[in-house]
């Protein structure tokens, strides 16, 4: 009687690569425990000695991007230049820049075939990452051709030809976060966003925009359900509105407690000497307030350096730990790599490191995001804090006194 042959991990690791590289049209492949059982009579689960081995093996292979053990699962995201189904598209050339957003890109790079350009990094593109608005101002860049999906100086990097090199270049910063936070509300979609029907337009209100801007802010960071919601964002009008049939006997209970969040009273908020009108001022004010309460000392987080760090121009995301904070001022103390750094806006705090959270936030593992923190918000106050620092360092200079 023979002997059932025994798979070592690398094996079944080697295999199911193999597998999953040839046959995925999309670049992500899913196995089941039962099958892996069935096939190479491996009994395991997710936080099983043979689950963990194998997983460690799976995350060896240099052609997986991504990994993730559920309970009755294995699923795999691969680069996409070991997916031949991804990178042809039927033939040669014919996909477009759209039909491969359907393989639902990480980190990825869009280069011009004959054009050098500036290079951004895409963490995230996929068929639902913009808006119907956004599709129709980019629609361009969405119909170039694909000529090539490879590994290369940046990372995995897309070839394409039709376009102008300079939309490519536009569209991968718009992405980035480097526009104005209007157009990125009207061109990129946010999960966390309650949007019109298409067609849908906005009724009048008796309501100030200040009041629509206030409560959107305030169902978004704290993730409102979609149903129970009193604002849709209109990305043709570039601007929330309250939905239709909405009552002010609905709009006031939910604005009293915006309002106590940002702790300020209805006279304070609407008076015209207000600076919290626009809706990233909103946002900011929102968040320095939560931030006070939710952050907490010797905590590390990921925040705007509000001081340049190895040189000139040094601006970034960076981790440090949490000194100080004034609840009443709503900014902080940090602690950088090298000095501390004082009365940092609280709102420059991006999110606080977790182990359990799993991936990369602008690059940083184990980043737990914070009450609604998004990229373009995050460039637009990075390049706050710089500007900031060169005028600061403009009025020292200019205020030094003058030798006779």
């Amino acid at each position: 009687m023979s002997k059932k042959k025994q798979f070592t991990a690398r094996e079944i690791a080697d295999a199911l690569v193999q597998e999953g590289t040839r046959r995925t049209i999309t670049g992500k492949w899913s196995v089941s425990f039962q099958e892996i059982r069935e096939r190479f009579g491996l009994d395991l689960s997710a936080d099983s000695d043979a689950g963990r081995f194998l997983a460690r093996e799976l995350q060896q292979e240099e052609k997986i991007n991504e990994l993730i053990m559920t309970e009755d699962n294995i699923e795999m995201a691969y680069h996409l230049e070991y997916c031949p189904a991804c990178n042809q598209g039927g033939a040669p050339g014919i996909m477009n820049l759209f039909s491969l957003m359907g393989c639902n890109l990480y980190d990825v790079h869009l280069c011009h075939d004959e054009e050098e350009h500036r290079i951004a990094t895409i963490t995230e593109l996929n068929q639902d990452t913009l808006t119907d608005e956004g599709k129709a101002e980019w629609a361009d860049v969405l119909e170039a051709k694909v000529t090539k999906v490879y590994s290369g100086f940046y990372g995995l990097q897309v070839a394409l030809t039709g376009c102008m090199a300079q939309r490519l270049a536009d569209f991968s910063f718009m992405l980035a976060g480097y526009c104005s936070e209007k157009d990125y509300e009207r061109w990129v979609m946010d999960e966390d966003r309650s949007y019109a029907q298409d067609g849908e337009q906005p009724e009048e209100s008796s309501q100030s925009i200040r009041t629509v801007n206030l409560i959107a802010t305030y169902e978004e960071i704290f993730q409102v359900r979609q149903e129970d919601r009193l604002t849709d964002f209109f990305p043709s009008h570039g601007s929330h509105f309250f939905q239709s049939g909405v009552t002010d006997a609905q709009i006031q209970p939910v604005y009293e407690k915006a309002l106590a969040v940002i702790e300020m009273t209805d006279d304070a908020y609407q008076d015209e000497g207000n600076p919290y009108h626009q809706r990233g001022e909103v946002i900011s004010r929102m968040r320095d307030c939560l931030l006070a309460k939710e952050v907490k000392l010797g905590e590390e987080v990921l925040f705007i350096n509000t001081e340049p760090y190895a040189g000139p121009g040094d601006f970034s995301f960076r981790g440090g730990i949490v000194k100080a904070i004034d609840p009443l001022e709503k900014t902080c103390t940090m602690r950088g790599q090298f000095f501390d750094m004082e009365d940092v806006p609280l709102h420059y705090i991006l999110g606080r490191y977790n182990p359990d959270v799993k991936g990369k936030h602008y690059g940083k593992e184990n980043v737990e995001v914070l009450f609604g923190e998004n990229e373009a918000m995050a460039q637009h106050d990075l390049k706050e804090a710089e500007d900031r620092w060169n005028a600061l360092g403009c009025e020292d200079e200019s205020q030094e006194p003058v030798m006779q």
